[in-house]
């Protein structure tokens, strides 16, 4: 195919795939069978199956409001494993999928059919009650289910044992994180803006896990099992307005980088007094904190060191 002959193509069916006549845009695409072509069409295809097959931008209010609104929306879930079929028919290789604020309660029948994706976006799919339809995704590593309200449990992510950075932030229906046992290359892990979060037990077997932000958690104390995660190198509390003590961090010998900025409660920081390879700490705005630091936000392992031995001095 001629330079001529791909622009000419890209045009044509960039117009029917944004037509209510799109399947004629899949089919001429399997006719022509031409990668490099499908390959210029890589957004417009997926898009397109998206709002076809997946239920797009849809606002979960309306669910209540309007029964008709929401039989329609089942009709496009149905079609779930059609949509994962032309996806994996006209782009082989495609690695990346965005189901951004998708209506499904659960994922659609046929992801397995994408065998190379590593990277999926399911931000503010609001209805998703489960992540049972990655069972067959053995190649993912990376999950965005940010603000996913309605999700249970995420132990569909049994096989994911290739993921390695999971966003689960804002996940309010979530209880727990047991489901995350059999993920021994996670390394990255976001539970921000949990308010039920009390145990991380479930992470103790993921040896590989380096970053954890517990970003606006609503904990006074920190989650039982936290210090059993001593592979852990960079840990975010910051904004856990009620934490009052870091009772358990001791264990976590590894932790190069800490930070507690805007923990408006907590007062004892007896814990960290001991961890020798800290060499970044944020305590702005944690008014409360004792001893009082001279610097708020330390940079270097000398800043840390010499806070560290205030600490110290202020346990005798």
């Amino acid at each position: 195919m001629t330079k001529t002959e791909l622009k000419q193509n890209i045009t044509k069916i960039t117009q029917i795939l944004q037509s209510e006549n799109y399947e004629a845009g899949f089919e001429l695409l399997k006719a022509i069978n031409e990668p490099e072509l499908n390959e210029a069409l890589a957004d417009d295809i997926q898009r397109t199956v998206k709002e076809v097959y997946f239920g797009d931008d849809v606002d979960l209010n309306e669910f209540d409001e309007d029964k008709k609104f929401f039989d329609n929306t089942i009709e496009y879930l149905e079609g779930g494993k059609e949509g994962c079929k032309v996806l994996s028919t006209l782009l082989p290789n495609l690695t990346s999928l965005d189901f951004y604020h998708c209506c499904f309660e659960s994922l659609p029948d046929g992801l397995y059919l994408i065998p190379k994706l590593t990277n999926l976006n399911l931000d503010c799919c609001k209805a998703l009650w489960n992540v049972d339809g990655l069972a067959g995704c053995t190649n993912l590593t990376s999950l965005n289910l940010n603000e996913c309200y309605s999700l249970q449990n995420v132990n569909g992510l049994a096989n994911c044992t290739n993921l390695t950075r999971l966003v689960l932030n804002s996940c309010e229906a979530l209880q727990n994180v047991d489901g995350l046992f059999n993920l021994p290359n996670l390394a990255y892990l976001d539970l921000g803006f949990w308010e039920s979060l009390h145990w991380l037990d479930g992470l103790a077997d993921c040896t590989n896990l380096t970053t954890l932000d517990l970003y606006n958690c609503s904990f006074e104390s920190l989650p039982d099992g936290i210090k059993l995660i001593i592979s852990l190198t960079t840990l975010s509390l910051f904004q856990a307005e009620s934490l009052t003590n870091l009772d358990g961090l001791a264990n976590l010998k590894n932790l190069t980088s800490l930070d507690l900025g805007e923990c408006y409660e907590l007062k004892n920081i007896d814990d960290i007094a001991n961890l020798k390879n800290l060499t970044y700490l944020n305590l702005e705005y944690s008014d409360e904190v004792q001893p009082e630091p001279s610097i708020k936000k330390m940079t270097t392992r000398e800043e840390v060191a010499a806070y560290q031995k205030e600490i110290k001095k202020a346990m005798k």
